[in-house]
């Protein structure tokens, strides 16, 4: 979610206004809703700061989601004329074809732009999509350096494999109750709810991914919409219903505007926006209020009509525009890209959605059904033959394919990856090999490198230099090697350990402390540094790495291609070298060595930086060192003179 993981939304539970008036009573209010949750994962993927919570439309649309089919499939049963093959021709019907074309589209443009790793990646994410286990699959390729959500056109699609394997139970249980025996049935929601919901509280403490994709985490979301569904409140006082709407609202745009993404997602957060949705649905259908009045505007309503179709377009058009530019976008670029996104929303809604809908196409169900079937079989073979001329289309053995391969850099040796290089939110300081990692010596210098992955890349450059040197290693994924650190329960531990009891014990000649430093970290660096300056011969801070928009050996490969050698400059972020002027002040300020890396990797402010070392890109992502930028990061350390090599 990581993070870097991307936030989607499920908006496959539209239900035209034609159906919903006959099952149940159409309410303009929930599509004004749907607008509302769909616009917001809209300006989180579009960049807007001010919506850094954004991604919980995604838990605004499952309670919708959960609501609406709930109260069709009640209202069926109660009438007798719940038919499982109806249900799922009307899911059929309002999913398939939308999802059909965009992914037929994607898989289209996806040569002009993806080099064959990308398309290799891609065609299995289609084949999950056509499968409705997109979320599985995501789940399977989840890590820490995992391929980055602005580079996987289709990661959206894990939440309608959500919906679907969610979709797969809800019927069967509900028929198995039956019309006469609701009571029961809504007992046992509210029961499954309940489970569920402690389940994604205790999964998400130890795995985020696994609490966000796996559907029994995800479950209770939709869950809290069913059992909405089974409710029939008396009519509350105007003021009671004014207040619950109002304060549904504040708990989702308070979880929109505070919200981050380095929350540990969804737990118990989640909550906040499901109990917002669920107090406007339940004040919706207690006479209203005045935001009841104020969802049920034109404007509102249009775009949660659109909601499905612009889920479905909206992340593929980001996507591919960022790949082919390669930089940030500005502000007009953004603008253009939302109005595009509009415009492929509203194609896909008048052309494809409603035609199937309506049943204007394939009107019969056998029809649709084969046809489903048919579009099923041949995406997914369209899919494996991606996979298999990815491999020769275009030439493997250019250097642009071959630079493009460093995307998929193995960093498990150079960074020790789960010996010495935790990973914080599965691994605790016990899983720290001690007699690897923290072994000190008596006739060479003692090094500690201690931090997060941005130190962790450090090591194979230091040991491969520093010859005469120990260097000793503990370091954490997204632990930042302060006093007091926060974050995952592995990070805390470890920290807690190095810094209170190993460092009591033993004194390193030299103490490295490196991370991927912000501005809101230099009050708790200058806290640690004066902490631990007696522990220590030295205290030496390695500031923030240069970091580009797009992995660096993406923008050398696309630069090998044909592409101007400015997209490398111009695609690099400039935020952190304000941070890297006030961290060296700081360090500097309390007798401690910094080590500007931007410094060692750019000769000076404005110029181009090496990006390549020995044919091999020096970082494989945004920002991490391969082992050949690490070396090179340690000998220009070395010949600066802030580190010696005895």
């Amino acid at each position: 979610m990581p993070t870097s993981v991307i936030l989607g939304s499920s908006v496959s539970a539209a239900s035209p206004k034609s159906h919903t008036a006959e099952k149940g009573g159409y309410r303009a209010d929930i599509d004004g809703l749907r607008g509302i949750a769909v616009g917001l994962v809209l300006l989180y993927h579009a960049g807007f700061s001010s919506l850094r919570g954004g991604f919980v439309g995604v838990d605004i649309f499952f309670v919708i989601s959960g609501f609406l089919i709930t109260r069709i499939l009640l209202t069926d049963l109660q009438i007798g004329q719940f038919s499982i093959g109806t249900f799922y021709e009307r899911r059929i019907r309002r999913i398939v074809p939308a999802l059909t074309v965009m992914l037929i589209i994607v898989l289209a443009v996806a040569p002009l732009l993806l080099f064959s790793g990308e398309m290799t990646k891609l065609s299995f994410a289609a084949l999950a999509a056509v499968g409705s286990i997109a979320n599985l699959y995501l789940l399977s390729t989840a890590g820490y350096f995992a391929v980055d959500s602005a580079r996987q056109p289709l990661i959206h699609t894990w939440s309608l494999g959500v919906e679907e394997q969610f979709y797969l139970l809800l019927p069967v249980l509900l028929v198995t109750f039956g019309p006469n025996r609701l009571s029961a049935a809504r007992w046992t929601v509210a029961g499954l709810t309940l489970i569920s919901f402690v389940a994604c509280i205790a999964v998400t403490s130890v795995s985020r991914e696994s609490a966000y994709y796996l559907p029994f985490t995800r479950a209770w979301e939709p869950l809290v919409g069913s059992f909405l569904a089974f409710v029939r409140l008396p009519r509350i006082p105007r003021l009671l219903c004014e207040s619950a709407a109002l304060a549904g609202l504040g708990l989702i745009l308070l979880s929109a505007t505070r919200f981050h993404a380095g929350l540990l997602f969804p737990g118990a957060y989640a909550l906040v926006p499901c109990l917002g949705t669920a107090l406007i649905i339940l004040a919706g259908g207690n006479g209203g209020s005045l935001l009841t009045r104020v969802l049920s505007v034109r404007p509102l309503v249009g775009g949660g009509q659109l909601s499905y179709s612009l889920y479905l377009w909206h992340w593929p058009i980001f996507v591919f525009y960022g790949l082919h530019t390669g930089t940030p976008r500005s502000l007009a670029e953004t603008v253009g890209l939302i109005v595009l996104c509009f415009a492929a929303a509203t194609v896909s809604w008048r052309f494809v959605e409603l035609p199937f809908r309506q049943k204007q196409v394939l009107p019969s169900r056998g029809g649709l059904f084969a046809a489903a079937g048919a579009a099923s079989f041949g995406l997914a073979i369209c899919a494996l033959s991606f996979v298999f001329l990815s491999n020769w289309l275009p030439n493997p053995g250019s250097e642009s394919e071959r630079l493009a391969r460093f995307m998929d850099y193995d960093d498990e040796a150079s960074y020790r990856r789960g010996t010495c290089f935790l990973m914080g939110d599965k691994q605790s300081s016990s899983d720290l090999k001690l007699s690897e990692c923290l072994t000190t010596s008596n006739n060479r210098s003692n090094v500690l490198l201690v931090g997060d992955s941005h130190a962790a890349h450090l090591w194979s450059g230091l040991s491969e230099n520093l010859k005469n040197s120990n260097i000793m290693q503990a370091t954490a994924s997204g632990c930042k090697p302060v006093l007091g650190t926060g974050g995952k329960a592995g990070c805390v531990e470890l920290m807690h350990f190095v810094f209170e009891d190993f460092l009591t014990s033993h004194r390193p000649d030299t103490l490295i402390l490196s991370a991927r430093w912000m501005a809101d970290d230099i009050p708790a660096l200058e806290r640690t540094v004066s902490a631990l300056q007696a522990r220590a011969g030295k205290i030496v801070v390695f500031g923030p790495i240069v970091e580009y928009q797009q992995p660096l050996p993406r923008l050398l490969a696309q630069v090998s291609s044909g592409r101007s050698a400015s997209l490398i400059d111009e695609a690099r972020l400039p935020a952190g070298a304000q941070v890297d002027r006030k961290l060296a002040e700081a360090v500097e300020g309390l007798g401690g060595t910094y080590v500007s890396v931007r410094n060692l990797l750019c000769s000076r402010a404005g110029a181009s930086c090496t990006t390549i070392r020995n044919g091999t890109p020096v970082q494989f992502d945004y920002g991490h060192l391969t082992a050949e930028g690490s070396s090179l990061i340690a000998l220009r350390a070395i010949e600066a003179g802030y580190l010696k090599a005895q």
